[in-house]
């Protein structure tokens, strides 16, 4: 059986098509002969041998290369001597596994064997090694379980940087100074990239295609490829570098080339940019009002025709995506608007604290099924746009009042990228995906202008914790002018003015108060902050892209700033009107996470940011009014109403770009 496993992996790698055909099928028929005996028992678990993959994210009907890999420095057993095979399970509604027998390759001393997915989904793959030890003595080994998933087309989730607990990686810039690192990479079917500059090159003497070229040409030890930072958006220069992308991979046709851009034109850019493996298209936001950018900026490589190999490079951190559910919701964006886009990449390095939600958001949005219903006319069509098939999707059928107006519809499977279509029922007005995360992932995106600010059940929960947040002990806040400490910036302008408060001592507390917008015109900004050992901040600005709102409106945001530095923040729809007054209830649960309620005159719950995170705990002891800084700025206390008010703009003095507000009564809750 060995040798005869050996002849057929030197037919398939040296033969013409035909007989390759041939020798993988005598290989899958003998891996089903022996695919339902079962294991015999002593097999003893080394972590000292593992399974390695060519790919980390293989391809169905296309070949992928797994091998054992003996991490010590001296195997257990003589592997040429050695029976060894690969077991593929499936798990799936019902688990199918296969036997792959390995064989031995002297010019590399491994094991390894030729593996075709024929199926879509989650793997989990394992070797188990039977011969003899130094001694003699028969062994039985197996390896720790591989989990990977097979997908229907190539996909790329590229980082600038990425850690070795990171899962779901197909490319990463390696720069370290070792090849440690890249070689653990690449045991993973990871392709390990070194850092090449762009444009930056270019400026600093490089400024000729054949310089470039011996720049990108010179791949460091171990790497696959490069990593090219950056192109801009198609300028002269950028044709200049899409001809030596040319002649690149005319020296290299084999290395994985990836460049940096804004957006992708110009003949010659895109020249090279077809020459190239991955476009990795910069579209650092931090919130939804920049969902514009991720989209536009991905179009220009569509419109090149390099949609198959083109991706959106997210910002992550405080200065862009700072929490799990921002990037989620990211994700549903791409999804829904961009269903074809082939992966996603990441800038710079994953935070610690988003490193699982990374994995989570490829795998829930990407990796599993994920399913979408739309109504056209008087039919319906579920489509399955992950990379695994959907079992048992239920269907549910309303009318325009919500109830349920037929009986369920239950798909049996949806594999990916295929859709069922079929009629509605009579006087269905919406259909909807029951929730079933443990089969499938539901994709019902509404941009955040389109979807309901708060449904009843929703705003009950706000008024919910909001009584029970203000059910404490309150005192009010006698904010004194000759107790104001004002900040102003180099040209003697008004900042920020603050004052000292009770030390909260990391307990749980919530702060209210009034706030009233007196004047809004782009482009000045008014907030109010509670400091200590990080930082928690209300911020109402009207920016030119503040969609939804009126030109005389601003938009509220709720930021905090941790005891580690790290912001999240979370932005609102709604805008605030002229001379209306808000109440404003800014908390902290004692527990690692803030929160914002604002609510009408009438009580009525216009924005919950709901819990944000902040990790490390908070204190705070200090109130901190900031404004932005110009001629007229000011942050003054009026004594008959004792209200502040708040003045930031831009510009000279007689701008008419700026905010004024008035904020007043505030009270602290322990």
């Amino acid at each position: 059986m060995l040798q005869l496993t050996r002849l057929l992996h030197l037919v398939i790698a040296s033969s013409k098509p035909i007989a390759q055909k041939i020798a993988v099928s005598l290989l899958l028929f003998m891996a089903m002969q022996t695919n339902s005996k079962a294991a015999r028992p002593g097999d003893v678990d080394r972590d000292d041998l593992s399974v390695t993959v060519e790919s980390a994210l293989p391809v169905k009907d296309r070949p992928c290369q797994l091998a054992l890999e003996v991490n010590g420095s001296t195997p257990a057993i003589e592997l040429q001597e050695a029976d060894v095979s690969f077991y593929i399970e499936q798990p799936t509604i019902k688990t199918r596994t296969v036997r792959l027998p390995g064989i031995y390759d002297a010019v590399k001393s491994r094991i390894s064997v030729l593996w075709i997915p024929k199926h879509t989904g989650l793997y989990r793959i394992h070797a188990k090694i039977t011969g003899e030890d130094r001694h003699g003595k028969h062994v039985r080994f197996k390896t720790p379980s591989t989990k990977l998933y097979v997908t229907s087309r190539p996909l790329h989730f590229n980082y600038w940087q990425a850690k070795d607990e990171q899962r779901f990686v197909t490319s990463v810039m390696d720069n370290s100074d070792s090849n440690a690192s890249a070689i653990r990479w690449t045991q993973r079917g990871v392709l390990p990239l070194g850092y090449k500059s762009g444009q930056w090159h270019w400026a600093h003497g490089f400024d000729s295609v054949e310089k470039m070229t011996g720049l990108w040409t010179a791949i460091p030890e171990k790497r696959t490829g490069i990593v090219i930072d950056e192109f801009g958006g198609g300028d002269d220069v950028d044709q200049q570098l899409g001809e030596a992308l040319l002649l690149t991979r005319k020296q290299h046709p084999n290395i994985f080339i990836a460049p940096y851009c804004l957006s992708v034109s110009g003949k010659q850019m895109i020249a090279g940019y077809r020459a190239s493996d991955l476009i990795l298209v910069e579209t650092y936001t931090s919130d939804w009002r920049w969902d514009g950018t991720i989209v536009g900026r991905w179009q220009t490589a569509v419109d090149a025709g390099l949609k198959d190999k083109s991706i959106a490079v997210l910002g992550l951190g405080s200065n862009w995506i700072g929490t799990e559910r921002e990037l989620r919701r990211v994700f549903q964006m791409i999804r829904a608007t961009c269903p074809e886009m082939c992966g996603v990449g990441f800038f710079p390095d994953v935070p610690p604290r988003l490193i699982q939600a990374v994995d989570s958001a490829i795998e829930d949005f990407f990796l599993r099924p994920v399913v979408e219903v739309q109504i056209d006319n008087e039919h319906f069509t579920l489509r399955n746009i992950g990379e695994s098939t959907a079992f048992k999707t239920e269907l549910r059928f309303r009318d325009r009042n919500g109830t349920r107006i037929a009986p369920n519809k239950v798909i049996a499977s949806l594999t990916p990228w295929s859709e069922y279509r079929d009629r509605l029922p009579p006087g269905t007005s919406s259909v909807d995906i029951k929730s079933a995360p443990e089969r499938y992932t539901v994709l019902d995106y509404q941009p955040p202008l389109k979807s309901e600010q708060l449904d009843v059940e929703a705003s009950l929960d706000s008024r919910r914790f909001k009584n029970e947040t203000l059910n404490g002990d309150a005192s009010n806040l006698e904010i004194m002018a000759d107790k104001m400490a004002i900040t102003r910036d180099e040209s003697n302008n008004v900042s920020n003015a603050s004052t000292s408060i009770h030390d909260t001592n990391g307990k749980a507390f919530a702060m209210t108060f009034d706030l009233s917008p007196r004047r809004c015109w782009f482009y000045g900004h008014n907030s109010v902050s509670l400091v200590g050992n990080g930082e928690l901040t209300l911020t109402w600005s009207r920016q030119d892209h503040d969609a939804g709102i009126q030109a005389n409106q601003s938009r509220p945001a709720l930021e905090f700033k941790g005891v580690d530095g790290y912001v999240v923040r979370e932005v609102s729809t709604i805008g605030f009107r002229e001379n209306e007054t808000y109440h404003v209830m800014l908390s902290y649960d004692g527990s690692e996470s803030v929160r914002v309620i604002i609510t009408s005159n009438k009580e009525e719950v216009l924005w919950d940011s709901q819990r944000l995170p902040a990790i490390g705990g908070f204190s705070c002891n200090k109130l901190r009014f900031d404004v932005n800084a110009y001629p007229r700025s000011t942050v003054t206390i009026d004594n008959n109403s004792s209200s502040i008010l708040l003045r930031g703009g831009g510009g000279e003095s007689d701008s008419p770009y700026w905010l004024e507000s008035t904020v007043s009564n505030f009270k602290i809750f322990h």
